[in-house]
């Protein structure tokens, strides 16, 4: 049932409203017949139609069908008027980065390490779909001859593949580092001067050796300080959650104004749903995400907002 509660409330109270005005038009007419019975009809009849009984049953639901009418003339698919009542207040909006916040129009900007293992990490990345993976894909140089990999996509992750009888893994460098161990000085060095940057760090291994790390650069939608300025003056609290790098999304909050303790990165698709759940338990939440990493807590908010691929995951 995706009735608002203002509809339900509605709902509930039209049959007795209905009664009392019977009985107030009843008594009307009464009266007037012994004051003054010429007028008694027509006064009966006025109290009836500015009380208007069916407008309360109707009313409502028709202003939230304007609505979600409104709403869908300006590309916004609304699956039921409890949504409405819900954004009406105030609360808190959890929002992802790649592709929310930032345009989703990811290049590979930077490389450091082996540049033999490109061509495989480009027929690897041809078999995903999120947007570091296209980027990498279209940045890549392709083999030479064709290369048949069969790859194994793990959510909130990476992505891997057996080549040659080794694991190639391309992902976060957390993911890796829980299969091969710690990162290397040189490529925590590197993140660390990337993410002042704000570029997302994907890390390639083959077998247990770490082989280079890319650096994508996603830039910030035009109208996204704009937004936040405004969530946030009538009284929305803001946050980042998402799977990128936290150094990278801290950078990112720093740059629309949200403040370091509000911006969680590295978080998998659980962490996402844990965190809605908990904030769900003392405001109104509004997850905004795009993937079908973001899934979960979308269908766990009190409000899901799916834009670009979110809105069928």
């Amino acid at each position: 049932d995706r009735k608002a509660p203002v509809v339900r409330f509605a709902d509930q109270i039209s049959g007795a409203f209905i009664g009392v005005v019977l009985v107030l038009a009843a008594v009307t007419f009464g009266l007037w017949t012994w004051l003054n019975p010429k007028v008694a009809l027509d006064n009966a009849v006025a109290l009836l139609i500015v009380s208007c009984p069916c407008a309360l049953g109707l009313a409502t639901p028709l202003s939230i069908a304007i609505g979600l009418g409104r709403a869908a003339s300006l590309g916004i698919m609304i699956k039921g008027g409890d949504v409405l009542e819900s954004l009406a207040g105030k609360g808190k909006i959890w929002l992802d980065k790649t592709g929310t916040l930032t345009k989703g129009e990811l290049s590979l900007v930077e490389w450091e390490g082996d540049k033999d293992i490109q061509p495989l990490v480009q027929v690897l990345e041809a078999q995903s779909s999120p947007p570091i993976a296209k980027a990498l894909h279209k940045a890549l140089p392709a083999p030479k001859s064709p290369i048949s990999i069969k790859a194994q996509q793990i959510l909130g992750g990476g992505i891997l593949a057996r080549v040659d009888g080794e694991w190639l893994r391309v992902g976060s460098p957390a993911f890796i580092s829980s299969h091969i161990g710690p990162i290397p000085e040189w490529m925590e060095e590197t993140i660390e001067r990337w993410s002042q940057r704000a570029l997302s760090p994907v890390a390639i291994a083959l077998g247990d050796e770490w082989k280079a790390i890319a650096g994508l650069g996603d830039p910030i939608r035009e109208d996204a300080m704009e937004t936040l300025n405004f969530l946030q003056k009538v009284g929305w609290e803001i946050g980042i959650l998402s799977g990128d790098h936290p150094r990278v999304v801290e950078a990112v909050g720093r740059q629309l104004g949200l403040p370091s303790e509000q911006c969680f990165g590295g978080m998998s698709p659980e962490q996402k749903l844990s965190k809605i759940q908990e904030s769900s338990q003392s405001a109104c939440t509004v997850m905004v995400g795009d993937g079908v990493n973001d899934a979960a807590a979308l269908a766990a908010a009190n409000v899901g907002i799916g834009v670009h691929g979110g809105a069928e995951a």
